[in-house]
């Protein structure tokens, strides 16, 4: 802080700026406010904690779990997902600058129970043309995430992992039943069998 001027000096003399005064607020530690004292989120979805922060840079953050600092988690909000049911716990943020160390009021956060999965739709049988093509597809209930296999007579099929199945009906080779695993970590469920049949192609007819 203080007051500052310019002197310029040539051969023909010397020139002096006006004065320019410089005042330089002390640093401000960080203050961590806006977070909530609990948090219930459930199994499966994201927690995220946004504090609104105020002090002066560079300001530096860490967040913690029951009082251990989490890897990786240095920003100024925390984004976690999918949630598991160890993420329960209290969190704190530590703020530092220049100045010191702040650390936040603790949020409590409560992650609900896994629910397994359940199917609210069952796939539908089918039959198709020869050279033709058929999707299956199943509807289904649960803590995310939700994965899926998708099996053509008990094999499992390749890619068949969404809740839609798509197949080439080429020949009657690709008749057959098709069921459908969903599972997370609550377990898992079956759907019922859909069967698939490939219909013989037919001879063309000619009619006058």
């Amino acid at each position: 802080s203080g007051v500052y001027s310019l002197t310029a000096t040539n051969y023909a003399g010397t020139a002096t700026s006006t004065t320019t005064t410089v005042t330089v607020n002390p640093a401000i530690a960080p203050v961590i406010s806006g977070l909530p004292l609990t948090v219930n989120v459930e199994y499966g979805s994201q927690l995220w904690l946004s504090p609104n922060i105020v002090g002066t840079q560079p300001i530096t953050y860490q967040w913690k779990k029951d009082g251990v600092n989490i890897a990786n988690a240095i920003s100024s909000y925390l984004s976690n997902s999918p949630v598991k049911t160890a993420d329960h716990g209290v969190y704190t943020l530590v703020a530092t600058n220049m100045v010191g160390s702040t650390t936040s009021l603790p949020v409590t956060v409560a992650v609900g129970a896994v629910v397994s999965p359940s199917i609210t739709t069952q796939p539908v049988s089918v039959d198709v043309a020869k050279g033709g093509s058929a999707t299956f597809t199943v509807t289904a209930s649960g803590s995310p995430p939700l994965l899926y296999q998708w099996y053509d007579n008990g094999q499992p099929g390749k890619s068949a992992t969404g809740s839609s199945f798509y197949l080439n009906a080429g020949s009657a080779a690709n008749s057959g039943n098709y069921t459908v695993q969903i599972s997370n970590d609550g377990g898992s469920v079956t759907s019922d069998v859909a069967e698939l049949t490939v219909l013989p192609a037919k001879l063309p007819t000619i009619s006058l």
